[in-house]
């Protein structure tokens, strides 16, 4: 048999007491180290709850920014969307615009090519009417007299040789370019002379060449072709190639100028 514990007088005590007859444990003074355990489980629960207080208003903090910021990153979006609808509508405008010009650009330039080619042939036409004209440079004014025509006839052969012209010239009709008079100290205005057969117009024309510088009562003369306004112009532009010709002695044939300068070849 286990031997058999030992009761105290104090144990007897114990052993006669209630439960009603122990003080209540939130009483001061009695059992600290259960009421000082109780207080640690309060503080641990109000901690916790601060916490979680803390959390759930964290969460709350950070719901609504996230819906401030995405409630703006959804107007941002939508503001941008109506730019790039009117870009759009901008855009689809100007290509529209852009083909309205080329076309027209493209039909300008078929017009243009046109009308150059117009141009190219009423040159050559005005060219061709002018084939038997020559512009007589220097000649006095009033030295022609009245009746031109037959003051021409005469004189070109004086002039030029009598030996170049087998047979009389035939002049249809000469005149002063119109641009009014000159004043007294002004050089004399062109006088364009167009003869009846174009023989005679080239034969003046190489004599005139053959001859060189020509001179009438201290006056120079000088025959050229009468050609169109645009194609004198072309003829112009070798002006310094003529200037550096002479400079330099070599001689310079205007067929070759006026096949360069003009649509028209040279007679």
């Amino acid at each position: 048999m286990p031997p058999r514990k030992k009761t105290t007088k104090k144990d007897n005590v114990l052993e006669t007491l209630s439960e009603e007859d122990w003080p209540p444990l939130s009483q001061p003074g009695l059992a600290p180290d259960m009421e000082h355990e109780e207080g640690e489980e309060l503080s641990q629960d109000k901690s916790s709850g601060e916490i979680l207080s803390a959390i759930n208003n964290l969460k709350k903090d950070l719901k609504e920014d996230f819906a401030s910021k995405f409630n703006t990153v959804i107007h941002s979006i939508q503001s941008i969307e109506g730019e790039l609808k009117q870009y759009s509508g901008r855009l689809t405008e100007a290509e529209e615009r852009l083909g309205a010009v080329e076309d027209d650009a493209s039909a300008l330039n078929k017009t243009t090519k046109q009308l150059r080619q117009q141009e190219a042939k009423m040159e050559d036409l005005e060219n061709r009417s002018r084939r038997s004209n020559v512009r007589l440079i220097g000649l006095p004014e009033n030295d022609q007299g009245k009746d031109a025509c037959t003051f021409l006839e005469k004189w070109i052969p004086e002039i030029l040789g009598a030996g170049s012209f087998a047979a009389p010239l035939a002049i249809e009709r000469a005149h002063r370019v119109p641009s009014g008079r000159p004043k007294p100290n002004a050089p004399p205005r062109a006088l364009l002379i167009k003869f009846l057969n174009y023989k005679d117009k080239t034969k003046v024309m190489m004599a005139a060449y053959e001859k060189g510088k020509i001179h009438f009562d201290k006056h120079h003369i000088m025959f050229f072709h009468d050609v169109a306004k645009e194609t004198d112009k072309k003829r112009r532009a070798y002006d310094g190639v003529k200037t550096r010709c002479r400079d330099m002695g070599l001689r310079y044939d205007p067929g070759e100028a006026q096949r360069l300068n003009s649509s028209v070849k040279a007679p």
